[in-house]
């Protein structure tokens, strides 16, 4: 729709320091000023324009809530939102992704999707033809340590939550039905759409938690991701151990891409 258009979110992201946030949408050909600007309740954590209808932008928020905005309307409010789902998230949207199914796909699941990851431990996809009903494609659940516990270690892990924060995801270029997920734990699980109880494989090399994975586009065995532990790991699928490691900064690492040529 207009490829020089760039929306950027605004907000806190910790807990105590909670306010109102700003999802806007800046133009190059003015960087003075937003063309638009939308009033969230919380503050914004993730974003995604649709690959096919680009004048919608999906918004996540720190408390869970994913709206959709129509970037050409000039009214400022929301043409969905499922703040009052029974379903929302019940922890900050870590990242959105507007997902375009295999055309061998049936059904609803045939078509754009929008898919979520949340803190909340759940992976879901989102139908906005339906007003935002949704699926859970997966519930992460932490990974337990291989040696044995005690009886009082058992009943305190018990106390807390089964579910393992998850903060980024990435699909598959050629097979979606194929996705990748990093958790706060600092695993790597490969899950499939068609199962939502179990990994197809858990991959482990990283000491804190995974922020982004990326697949690279044209070799489609491999992936990248990058972690709290400073670290980027270079992976194929059909191993669980990282082919590289790169260690070149002494912080930590939010984000990475392939180029794209």
């Amino acid at each position: 729709l207009n490829p020089d258009l760039l929306a950027v979110g605004y907000g806190q992201f910790r807990f105590q320091e909670q306010k109102k946030g700003l999802a806007c949408c800046w133009s190059l050909k003015n960087p003075m000023w937003p063309e638009r600007i939308y009033h969230c309740v919380h503050g914004v954590t993730a974003l995604d324009f649709s690959i096919a209808n680009p004048n919608l932008l999906a918004v996540g928020l720190f408390n869970g809530t994913i709206e959709v905005y129509n970037v050409q309307s000039r009214n400022q409010t929301s043409v969905l939102d499922n703040s009052e789902s029974h379903d929302k998230h019940l922890g900050p949207v870590w990242q959105l992704r507007w997902v375009e199914q295999d055309r061998g796909t049936s059904g609803e699941d045939k078509g754009e999707i929008l898919v979520s990851i949340s803190a909340d431990g759940r992976i879901t996809k989102w139908f906005v033809r339906k007003g935002l009903s949704c699926t859970d494609l997966m519930k992460l659940k932490r990974t337990t340590a291989e040696k044995k516990k005690s009886g009082t270690e058992r009943k305190s892990e018990a106390l807390i939550s089964r579910q393992a924060p998850g903060l980024c995801f990435d699909f598959h270029p050629k097979d979606t039905n194929i996705y990748m997920a990093g958790t706060e734990e600092g695993y790597i699980h490969k899950c499939s759409c068609s199962y939502n109880e179990q990994y197809l494989e858990t991959y482990r090399g990283h000491k804190g938690p995974v922020y982004k994975i990326t697949w690279n586009p044209f070799s489609t065995e491999v992936f990248l991701s990058c972690s709290a532990d400073w670290t980027i790991m270079l992976w194929r699928q059909d191993s669980v151990r990282p082919v590289l490691i790169f260690t070149s900064t002494t912080n930590v690492i939010y984000d990475i891409m392939w180029s794209p040529s």
